[in-house]
């Protein structure tokens, strides 16, 4: 049996179908083996892949988007990227707006424009933090009234958060969830609700590797894991993932997990779509990451796409 390298730039609930492809056994079907780890920057993540010490990555678009800008920027003349996107993780932004229970009492109906003149602790990656200011952008919000905190990681937001060093808090799932369970904070809104279809999570490897034998069987297993997640109860995939999530209850993760069915976050489809891209485009160019559209094969590849 084959080992499959599987990495990942943040591990969360909202990667379920990636996990989903080796915790159910589907790569086992497959042939392969995986081994799974989380690396700490995306260029970690560009080395691993690179050097062939990792085959498959969770990373998005949006990296390789703002890589192509930054290299026009500088008048690099190679600005294709290293890797190519080719599977879609997630159809939406998967990040959660937490009130405190002070914050939450104060309006019984939330309103985007709630958030004006306060302070939201937020995760300051460049793609959750471009989509966040999109959607309160689009909702007429003054994005500049607003007090946007960096307080490191997810756990250290949301200690951050009960320290009450901010009314509201911008993290993904399970974190809000768990929060909510324990009575400490009130989820009033989804960023991925607002903003709508984008491509947002995505698979990645290289040029090379994506003609191989092994990535096909690859695709294979985690079509097959969509079609899984797509049939599957929010209880019974959260059953299978609780060893990847030690910290959360089973109850948290299971209302995290339908919280993503519901909001229509994972693809029936593998494939990246181009209406998906586009908005990603809208989203980096109002944020000031690309300053011009970027072409969706410069970026995206659909060589495992069943009948492409």
């Amino acid at each position: 049996m084959q080992t499959i390298q599987l990495i990942s730039l943040r591990h969360s609930a909202f990667y379920t179908p990636y996990l989903i492809t080796f915790v159910a056994g589907f790569l086992k079907q497959q042939g392969l083996k995986a081994v799974y780890r989380s690396v700490a920057s995306v260029a970690e993540l560009e080395a691993a892949l690179i050097t062939g010490e990792a085959h498959v990555a969770q990373s998005a678009v949006g990296v390789s988007m703002r890589q192509i800008a930054m290299a026009e920027k500088n008048s690099v003349s190679e600005s294709m990227p290293a890797l190519l996107h080719f599977a879609q993780i997630n159809q939406r932004d998967g990040f959660f707006i937490a009130a405190s229970p002070q914050a939450a009492s104060e309006a019984k109906e939330f309103n985007w424009k709630q958030l004006e003149h306060k302070r939201i602790i937020t995760d300051h990656l460049f793609q959750p933090m471009a989509t966040l200011k999109y959607v309160l952008h689009k909702q007429a919000v003054d994005i500049n009234s607003i007090e946007f905190i960096d307080a490191g990681n997810a756990e250290q937001s949301v200690q951050s958060f009960l320290a009450g060093e901010a009314e509201y808090l911008h993290l993904q799932g399970p974190y809000p969830q768990q929060l909510a369970a324990d009575g400490k904070a009130t989820i009033v809104a989804s960023v991925g609700k607002s903003l709508g279809e984008i491509a947002y999570s995505s698979l990645c490897a290289t040029k090379d590797w994506l003609a191989t034998p092994m990535a096909s069987a690859f695709m294979q297993a985690y079509t097959a894991a969509l079609l899984y997640v797509e049939k599957t109860s929010a209880a019974r995939l959260a059953q299978q993932l609780t060893e990847q999530f030690g910290n959360i209850t089973l109850e948290t993760l299971v209302e995290t997990i339908e919280s993503y069915k519901a909001l229509g976050s994972w693809p029936s489809s593998a494939c990246i779509s181009e209406d998906a891209f586009q908005c990603a485009n809208r989203v980096f160019l109002f944020s000031g990451d690309i300053s011009s559209t970027i072409d969706y094969r410069q970026v995206v590849t659909r060589q495992l796409c069943s009948g492409e």
